[in-house]
């Protein structure tokens, strides 16, 4: 089911299942959001968790047990509950199910709250532990943002420059064993062969506020990405296919290292959670 907010600037659509960001558009109909076409990326703007990234050989242990889990978590493929709706902003809320119990062996509260307000969404994830465990998480955004020129045209101003360390993939895998620096002291002009390796992971680790600025050479379009105290953040499009998108990626948790032993709690970036406690992570996307 789509869910509207819209104001005098921007009409949002958003689908409760995954609690998915599917559509912006200005009132002049220019879309700013990937519309999915399957032959290069069927999705839009999915929600990671309890994961980001892959586990290594696609499982885990906790206290001995073993569960497997696909890219990215669940909670982009499941159905999201409505708890709150108004014009300008809706609530969002997953709850464990048997499904999730199979893959992810707690109790918990996952919502999702969307604010409009001028032309920018706020986005609030409150991850909660209803368990009687520590909880061990991650949680992370994949917007994707169309593209209307060539990706020639297109480049990423990050914080208004400076330098990042690069935390390269290894068939999905985080190789921190092989990291290397990403220079931003100029906006990075984006190609089809800055994505050969995969997305491009930076440590936004240093930084309370991480601002990504995506604009062109054709027209006054730009969209802002704030995210707040993220640990990484992913800027990813296809390849070698041509897809006519960038997702920049806010992310507090990252993929599974080569070298990892498959504890969760030794995952690097992973995020804890004590019984009946709840954490908020927050970021806001202005689309000019």
């Amino acid at each position: 089911m789509l869910v509207k907010l819209e104001n005098e600037e921007l009409t949002v659509l958003l689908n409760t299942k995954g609690a998915e960001l599917t559509s912006v558009k200005d009132n002049k109909e220019h879309e700013y959001i990937w519309q999915a076409d399957s032959k290069f990326w069927g999705r839009h703007a999915p929600v990671l968790f309890p994961i980001v990234g892959r586990l290594k050989d696609d499982f885990y242990l906790l206290h001995g047990n073993k569960y497997s889990m696909g890219q990215h978590g669940f909670a982009r493929d499941n159905e999201f509950e409505v708890l709150e709706k108004n014009d300008n902003s809706v609530l969002f809320e997953l709850s464990e199910n048997d499904e999730t119990m199979s893959m992810y062996p707690y109790k918990f509260s996952l919502q999702i709250k969307y604010t409009l307000s001028n032309k920018t969404l706020s986005v609030d994830y409150i991850v909660k532990n209803n368990d009687t465990k520590l909880m061990y998480y991650s949680i992370g955004a994949h917007p994707a943002f169309n593209l209307s020129y060539n990706m020639e045209n297109y480049k990423i101003t990050i914080n208004d420059g400076g330098s990042y360390k690069h935390i390269p993939l290894d068939k999905s895998l985080s190789d921190f064993e092989d990291t290397d620096e990403l220079n931003a002291n100029e906006p990075i002009r984006l190609n089809r062969e800055f994505f050969k390796d995969d997305a491009k992971i930076i440590d936004t680790s240093d930084n309370s506020i991480n601002s990504f600025v995506l604009s062109n050479d054709k027209d006054n379009h730009k969209i802002t990405v704030n995210a707040f105290n993220c640990k990484y953040t992913g800027i990813w499009s296809t390849y070698p296919k041509d897809g006519s998108f960038v997702c920049i990626e806010p992310w507090w948790g990252i993929a599974d290292t080569t070298s990892h032993n498959h504890e969760i709690n030794t995952k690097v970036g992973i995020n804890e959670l004590m019984p009946t406690k709840s954490n908020d992570y927050k970021l806001n996307i202005e689309f000019i």
